[in-house]
């Protein structure tokens, strides 16, 4: 079903955000100790934003399968 998919797509986006996360909190701890150079570490955060934006990509057909799904069955 679609509403199965867009859901388990949006789980790996939860499981992705999560790790880019991970991965900006130890970019900032470089940059504040002088490892990485600034443009490193907004290419990480940019990295972490993509990720949150597809998610929100990934939510829109999610919540229109939703809403087909209700519509159709009459709830």
């Amino acid at each position: 079903m679609r509403i199965q998919k867009w859901l388990a797509l949006t789980g790996k986006d939860d499981a992705v955000i999560s790790l880019r996360t991970s991965v900006t909190r130890s970019a900032q701890a470089q940059l504040d100790n002088g490892v990485i150079t600034v443009h490193e570490f907004i290419a990480k955060l940019n990295e972490e934003n993509m990720a949150r934006q597809t998610k929100i990509l990934h939510t829109t057909p999610l919540l229109q399968a939703q809403y087909n799904y209700k519509n159709t069955s009459g709830n």
